[in-house]
């Protein structure tokens, strides 16, 4: 136990070691993670590009100095920050939650007279889960629903996010295209919506084994109306947190004006990450798929823009009239 300045006691957790050794092998372990993210990161050109090498050179000079895994955090955090998007992110595996991970769960708050809101940070991926949520929007009169996209970047799965959008869109359309680098290697267009099926996957059949998407050409994104469906005003809050999947869903629901976007522009990174084991005792995120509307236009850097301008925090934003 550790007793800190204001008496609060606290437990420390971590490794006991006999020496002031480094824990691991650092230096190894960032070579393996620069040659993973070279290999399957969406863009083949990464490797190449003066910030990548600028980046890996800084690596260097500091990877032998490292001596736990904290200093191995903020050198990788700290020096990813130079390049205009952080191609990867290492984390320790943590036991306890793989054992037992999180259970998703949703709650629609409604807010005045038929005004809903919800967050979509862990809406469950099943489709009973979601005929059951919108039931509950049917049943409740709800005449426009607030969906908040700020922070979503990590939690909304492409599956949860397939169906909202079968619920919020009447008219079987398009959504999008999920390319990897396999695609760019063996083409130079970006395919259109007619081909998609006979070129793609679903993105339905993305697989949930780890470490096994990377050799796919990409996934097409292509919702089919469900019951009940919703027929109300649809605003999204999103700000520059607003990325990976629940950015592509924010240009999906934009582009089919579905929906009136409040807040900030997003960060301009909707593509889908992979998480690829190391060792026993790291992973790593990587962006693997880079998304295409399906007008071919990548926001890649870009971002999406707001109907909306806001700076308003999350609860006057919630309470409006």
């Amino acid at each position: 136990m550790l007793t800190d300045t204001k008496g609060r006691a606290r437990t420390l957790i971590g490794e006991k070691v006999s020496s002031d050794n480094p824990l691991r092998d650092y230096p190894g372990l960032i070579n393996n993670v620069l040659s993973i993210v070279e290999n399957y990161y969406w863009d083949s050109n990464l490797s190449k590009s003066p910030d990548w090498q600028t980046y890996k050179s800084e690596v260097a000079k500091v990877k032998s100095k490292i001596s736990d895994d904290y200093e191995l955090g903020l050198t990788m955090m700290w020096l990813g920050k130079k390049l205009p998007q952080v191609p990867h992110e290492i984390r320790k595996v943590n036991k306890t939650e793989m054992a037992n991970p999180p259970l998703k769960s949703f709650s629609l708050k409604t807010i005045g007279d038929k005004k809903a809101y919800l967050v979509l940070n862990n809406i469950p991926e099943g489709k009973a889960e979601a005929d059951q949520l919108f039931k509950e929007i049917q049943d409740k009169n709800i005449e426009i629903l607030i969906l908040d996209l700020r922070l979503a970047r990590r939690n909304l799965s492409l599956n949860s996010a397939l169906q909202l959008a079968n619920h919020l869109t009447s008219n079987t359309s398009d959504w999008g295209i999920f390319l990897t680098r396999k695609w760019f290697e063996a083409e130079n267009t970006i395919p259109k919506p007619v081909t998609y099926s006979g070129k793609l996957k679903n993105a339905l059949e993305l697989s949930n084994k780890k470490n096994s998407n990377f050799n796919e050409k990409g996934f097409y994104l292509r919702p089919l109306s469900a019951l009940p469906s919703y027929q109300g005003k649809v605003f999204l809050l999103i700000d520059k947190t607003t990325a990976g999947v629940a950015e592509a869903f924010a240009i999906y629901l934009k582009n089919e004006n579905r929906a009136m976007l409040v807040g900030q522009k997003t960060a301009g990174l909707p593509c889908l990450t992979e998480t690829y084991e190391i060792d026993t005792h790291y992973y790593i995120t990587i962006p693997f798929a880079q998304f295409y509307d399906k007008n071919g236009k990548s926001y890649q850097g870009v971002g999406v823009d707001p109907d909306i301008v806001s700076e308003k925090p999350m609860e006057e934003m919630k309470n409006e009239k």
